[in-house]
Order: C-alpha cells, then sequence, then structure tokens
C-alpha cells in the first residue's frame, strides 16, 4: 500500500516537474542547466522524481517518459503550452536508460539531438532511425511548406507526421514499404503520390486532411487494404483510382456517412480488351468484377448505357446491316465493407463499397 502512494505521489509531483528542455531559438541556444529537479550532463537527463518501475511519468512542458512492452524507453511529446519557436533537447538518456525512439511528431520548431545518438539521427531537422530507414518524427512548427523524404526510407512511423499543418506537400520516394497508424493525420496536404509498395492504409493515416484535392495510387500499386478512417474528414476528395478490384475497405474507411459533405467516387485502372465476332461483344473475365456495363458510342461521342450483363459476352440482335456501330465496356465491382455489422452500423457506414473500373477502348464493327 505505502508503494502504491509512494507512486502516485511522485507521479503528481513529476506533472509539475517533468523533463524540460528549450532554448531562445533567436539566439539558437539551447537550455541545459537545472530543469525543474532535474540536469541535463550533455544528452543524458537526471531527475530524482523518476522512478524506473513507473511506466510513464507525466510533464506539461514537452515529453511524456515511456517504457513500452518490450522494455524499450521511449519520449512522447504532449501539446501543454506553446514551444512553437524553440529548438527542444531529445535526451539520449534519461536516470541512465536509453531513449530507442520518439512516438509521433513533436510540437516544436526543431531538434537538438545527439550526433552520437545510438538509435536515432537527426537528417534536415527530421529524426530517423539510425540506419535511415524508419522516419519517426516530424517537426509540427517546422518552416517548410514541403519535405522531399530521402530515398532509403522504407517506414513512415506511428503519427511521425501528424498535425503538422505546415507542410501541404510530401514528396514520398518509391523505397517507402509501410505506414504507420495516423502517420499523416490533421495536415493541410494538398496532394501525395502513393509509393507502388505500400499494401496496406492504416487506421487514422490521413484524417482529417481537409485540403486534400489529389491523392495518387500508381497503376501498378500492390494497395489491397484501407483501414478505419484511413480517410474521414477529407472533405474535398472526390475521386480515388485503385489498382484492382481485389481491395478490403474497412466501413468507416471514408468516415461516418452522415457528417460526409461528399461521396468519393471509388475508381479502378481494371480494364478489359473486348473482342468482336459477328454480332457478339466478348472480353476475358476481370477477378471481383460483379458486372459490365455495355455501351454504345453515339455520333457526338457520349456514350450510351445498353445494359448491364454478368456474362463475358454479349449479342447484339437488331444492328443493321451495312452499319457502323461502336461500342464500348466497363467492368464494376461492389464489394462488402470490412467489418460492416448491419444492427449497429445500418445508416452510419455503407454495407459495400462500389467501384467502377475503366473503360475499355473503343471497338466498331460493321454489321454485314
Amino acid at each position: 500500500m505505502k508503494k502504491v502512494i509512494s507512486i502516485l505521489i511522485m507521479s503528481i509531483v513529476f506533472s509539475f516537474f517533468g523533463i524540460q528542455a528549450y532554448g531562445n531559438e533567436a539566439s539558437d541556444e539551447t537550455y541545459r542547466g537545472y530543469i525543474g529537479d532535474g540536469t541535463f550532463d550533455g544528452y543524458n537527463y537526471t531527475c530524482s522524481l523518476l522512478d524506473e518501475e513507473l511506466v510513464t511519468c507525466g510533464s506539461f512542458t514537452s515529453w511524456y517518459y515511456y517504457r513500452d512492452k518490450e522494455k524499450k524507453y521511449y519520449l512522447k511529446y504532449e501539446d501543454f503550452i506553446d514551444l512553437s519557436d524553440k529548438k527542444i533537447i531529445v535526451p539520449d538518456r534519461v536516470n541512465g536508460h536509453d531513449i530507442c525512439y520518439i512516438n509521433g511528431s513533436c510540437g516544436f520548431r526543431k531538434f537538438d539531438l545527439n550526433p552520437e545518438n545510438k538509435y536515432m539521427k537527426c537528417v534536415d531537422n527530421v529524426i530517423f532511425s539510425k540506419d535511415g530507414k524508419a522516419l519517426i518524427s516530424y517537426a509540427q512548427y517546422d518552416e517548410r511548406t514541403e519535405y522531399v523524404i530521402p530515398t532509403g526510407t522504407e517506414v513512415i512511423c506511428y503519427a511521425a507526421f501528424r498535425d503538422c499543418k505546415k507542410a501541404k506537400k510530401i514528396k514520398l520516394p518509391n523505397s517507402v514499404k509501410e505506414f504507420n497508424a495516423d502517420s499523416f493525420s490533421y495536415m493541410n496536404l494538398k496532394e501525395l503520390t502513393l509509393p507502388v509498395d505500400i499494401e496496406v492504409i492504416p487506421d487514422f493515416c490521413f484524417y482529417a486532411n481537409y485540403e486534400l484535392t489529389n491523392f495518387n495510387i500508381p497503376i501498378n500499386s500492390k494497395l489491397n487494404t484501407i483501414e478505419t478512417i484511413a480517410f474521414a474528414y477529407c472533405n474535398n476528395l472526390h475521386e480515388l483510382y485503385l489498382p484492382s478490384f481485389e481491395m478490403m475497405i474497412d466501413r468507416s474507411a471514408f468516415g461516418v456517412l452522415r457528417e460526409r459533405k461528399t461521396s468519393i467516387q471509388l475508381k479502378s485502372y481494371v480494364q478489359p480488351n473486348p473482342t468482336i465476332e459477328g454480332n457478339t461483344l466478348k472480353w476475358d473475365k476481370i477477378s471481383n468484377a460483379s458486372y459490365y456495363e455495355i455501351y454504345q458510342k453515339l455520333n457526338n461521342g457520349e456514350y450510351k448505357l445498353l445494359g448491364k450483363t454478368k456474362s463475358t459476352s454479349h449479342t447484339f440482335e437488331t444492328l443493321r446491316q451495312g452499319t457502323v456501330y461502336t461500342f464500348a465496356v466497363k467492368p464494376v465491382s461492389v464489394i462488402p465493407a470490412a467489418n460492416y455489422n448491419k444492427e449497429t452500423d445500418e445508416e452510419y457506414f455503407p454495407e459495400t463499397f462500389t467501384i467502377e473500373g475503366t473503360m475499355s477502348e473503343d471497338i466498331s464493327v460493321r454489321c454485314k
């Protein structure tokens, strides 16, 4: 009982004497002296109020100090005061424990990371893993409106760009293979091109990017999964081209139906290649296509929908001899929304998603 009381008291006290490490940006000097009840020795921080048995300890200034399931210590920024013009020390060690990583973006302007840090490195004011493969944390008040992620980066870590509203354009190299939850949430991104090897857009990944209008998915993309509210509150995103019909889309991927200002059209690069024999139009079966729409191209260039079929052929019975006709085929897939529960989700989330494929090239025939 005494130990529980002791831990509770230390937690409360530490909330007022947490890790505070910031300096005057104008002089570019970083404060390293007396910090609450703790001190910095170079990049090593010690504080008598921290008990190594505590999983978390709070700070009203910049950091929370955590230990994960693997007993690795890490820092997470919490937004309690305005540090928008500050440079912040990233400690190598806290009370003798190595800090292995930062969890999420950080609400200040610059990082002061020891060049000799064993686990992380700072490149162009962005924190990466030491080998450069994982982008860990971006400074929310960095002044750049565009940022090019270095080639060789493979992972965008949890919430790495969360709330970085000044960065309106992020260029991702094709070396990136993985996003994590919240990677780009609460930003002001206007456009983004997905790297070809990304298979999953995870939970909250682009949540609340109100200005996002162009989200480009390459035709050779490996994307197959869009998870929980990944694009919720992306109200200016009206169209999304998917690489195939082989998709798993969570029922909440685009938010709650009642809260959407506009609907998003799901399309796909999937395209049939029809042939014609006599009066019969034929094409190969497309995986996961629910049906095919048959169109006739009119003299004014518009396309008239003639009908729908689940078959992979259509025979025209009323073509006039000597007349040239032009046709086209469009595949459509209706896939079930993942994790949909009719009892709880009806009227809130869609039960299915409709993905329109790309219309085929025109094919013409002269009826004999």
